[in-house]
């Protein structure tokens, strides 16, 4: 039996399947999906990023450091609730910094794989206002401490010229392409001896048209992981549990009360209130320990 003969548009190289659209007449649909994912992201998504954890009235607060970055284009606040008072968060964050107790985030990506502290280093607590705090393992790129006011507020700054990274002075001449940055620290005290932590960040990239997809596409997701790392781990280590009263009391043998007055009084508040509940189940740092539980005995064949 001989087979049917093919369609004659066949051997000249048109046959199509059925129901197969032409590829000159096929609708655009990457754009219009391209299109509506970004509208999607710029309208619902991307709002809450810039506000992670912080309420509507905590994102348009004005806050000590926003006034830093002439003509800045982005900003962003996060917040956490912190289980300790002010008194006892502020030592963490007067030591962080490459060249001291880290930044508490993903240590592989801003700490050189250094682990971040994880005891208040009584060295590392005399922070002052022009301080430098390295950004970078190396101190090739630092922070400046703008804003130093224990225990409310820690302003950090910092100027880079890109795409060497190296930080110049904003009050001189501005190179070609630039980045200039406020990471403030705003900690507000709770009920419950609890704290509020917002973090704000206010920034201008120089020039903005090549620097506004990047900030937008890859910075601002890239903070949001990292901060949020940070909000984690800030928790872990001010929790009663791994927090010390001794360790407070001793950081207030560094604190400049000088030049911050009135930090005398709080710290000395919370540090007693820290002291006398201790690390043992609430009960006072000069209580015994609870007794050892009977030691646990191998099991043995029964004798025959």
């Amino acid at each position: 039996m001989n087979p049917a003969p093919f369609p004659s548009s066949c051997s000249s190289g048109s046959f199509r399947a059925p129901g197969r659209v032409p590829p000159g007449t096929r609708p655009a649909r990457l754009p219009v999906a391209g299109a509506a994912a970004a509208v999607l992201y710029a309208v619902l998504v991307r709002p809450r990023l810039l506000r992670c954890g912080a309420t509507r009235e905590e994102a348009g607060r004005a806050l000590p450091g926003d006034g830093l970055v002439p003509g800045a284009r982005s900003r962003t606040t996060m917040a956490a609730t912190l289980p300790a008072p002010p008194v006892r968060v502020w030592p963490w964050l007067a030591q962080m910094g490459c060249d001291r107790g880290g930044w508490y985030s993903w240590d592989r990506l801003d700490n050189g794989g250094r682990p971040s502290a994880r005891t208040l280093v009584p060295r590392w607590q005399d922070l002052a206002e022009g301080d430098r705090l390295h950004s970078v393992p190396g101190g090739r790129a630092w922070f400046t401490a703008a804003v130093v006011d224990p225990p409310r507020t820690l302003v950090l700054h910092t100027c880079l010229s890109l795409p060497s990274g190296v930080p110049f002075d904003p009050a001189g001449p501005r190179p070609r392409a630039w980045t200039e940055g406020v990471w403030g620290f705003h900690l507000e005290p709770l009920p419950g001896g609890r704290t509020r932590l917002l973090v704000r960040t206010v920034g201008r990239d120089e020039p903005r048209l090549p620097m506004r997809p990047v900030s937008v596409l890859f910075g601002e997701p890239a903070h949001l992981v990292m901060q949020r790392r940070q909000f984690r781990n800030l928790r872990a280590r001010v929790e009663p549990a791994r927090t010390d009263g001794a360790a407070v009391l001793g950081y207030l043998r560094y604190v400049p009360v000088g030049r911050h007055p009135g930090v005398l009084a709080r710290t000395l508040r919370a540090g007693v209130g820290a002291r006398t509940k201790g690390l043992y189940g609430g009960q006072p740092a000069h209580a015994p320990r609870p007794p050892c539980p009977t030691p646990h005995r191998p099991w043995r064949w029964p004798a025959p």
